[in-house]
């Protein structure tokens, strides 16, 4: 199912994610607790709800187009490293 924040899971269903997309939610996770940005001021760099971020955070959802594009910039690495793990952060 897709909604306006990207793709999305239904919550009952146990996540099965790619191993791709495990690993970037571990860079993902790894770089906002490093930078001290929660879901709610992510949605607020993001200028998002609060609904949409927080999904990402609990592994629920995978950000949509609109939002990885900007996250690189917002959380200060570099987009290839973030999507794929290549490279520098």
């Amino acid at each position: 199912m897709i909604q306006s924040g990207g793709r999305r899971r239904k919550q009952t269903d146990a996540p099965e994610w790619t191993p791709e997309e495990e690993a970037f939610f571990d860079r993902f996770l790894r770089i906002c607790e490093a930078r001290g940005i929660g879901p709610w001021r992510l949605a607020q760099l993001l200028e998002a709800s609060p609904g949409t971020v927080h999904p990402w955070f609990a592994r629920r959802a995978m950000p949509g187009g609109k939002y990885m594009i900007r996250l690189p910039k917002i959380l200060g690495v570099d987009g290839h490293w973030l999507l794929t793990g290549k490279g520098r952060p």
